[in-house]
C-alpha cells in the first residue's frame, strides 16, 4: 500500500473515508489490500476504486494526484525504479500469512482425498516433485484442515470485493 510523497498521508491511520485506491485486476492482491484497510475502517462502501490496467498505471495515478492509496504486488512495487519510488511512501507492507494457494479436490475424487494430499504434501521429498513447486515459487505443499479451510474461504467472502 503506497501513496504519493505528496499526499499528507504518513500511515494507514490517516486514511479516512471516500479515499480514491488504485487498483488493478489482481483480486487477490486487491483482497489483501482490503485486509489492511480494513483496520482503519475503510472498506468498499466508503472508498472509491481506480481500475488501472497495470501496476505502472497504478503508480501513475498516485503521482497525478488522482488515487490518495495504491494497492500493488510487493514484487511489483519492489520493480519500479529508483526514482519512481523516491516519489513514493509506503503506508503499509503486507506478509500475510493467513491466505495460501490452495488446490482443492471436487467431489468426485472425495474417496481419493488422502492420497492425494499424502501426494501433495511429499511433492518436495524428489528432484522431479521440488522443480515443478519451485516453478509455481513454492516450497511445498502443506496439509490444511477442514476447519482452516472453511475460515480462509469465509475470510475470502468477506473481503471479496
Amino acid at each position: 500500500m503506497a501513496t504519493s510523497v505528496d499526499s499528507g498521508f504518513d500511515s494507514l491511520d490517516d486514511l479516512r473515508p471516500d479515499i480514491t485506491i488504485a487498483v488493478t485486476e489482481d483480486s487477490d492482491v486487491r483482497m489483501m489490500g482490503m485486509m489492511l484497510l480494513e483496520a482503519v475502517d475503510l472498506s468498499v462502501d466508503n472508498s472509491r476504486f481506480l481500475e488501472c490496467d497495470s501496476y505502472v498505471l497504478v503508480t501513475k495515478q498516485l503521482l497525478q494526484g488522482k488515487a490518495d492509496v495504491g494497492v500493488f504486488l510487493a514484487s511489483a512495487y519492489d520493480d519500479l525504479t529508483t526514482i519512481t519510488k523516491n516519489k513514493l511512501k509506503t503506508l503499509a507492507r503486507s506478509e500475510i500469512s493467513d491466505i495460501h494457494h490452495t488446490l482443492l479436490l471436487g467431489p468426485k475424487l472425495h474417496a481419493k482425498r488422502q492420497e492425494w494430499q499424502a501426494l501433495m504434501v511429499s511433492m518436495n521429498e524428489d528432484a522431479v516433485g521440488l522443480n515443478i513447486l519451485q516453478s509455481l515459487g513454492f516450497e511445498a505443499w502443506s496439509p490444511v484442515s477442514d476447519e482452516d479451510m472453511e475460515f480462509m474461504i469465509d475470510l475470502m467472502n468477506t473481503l471479496a470485493i
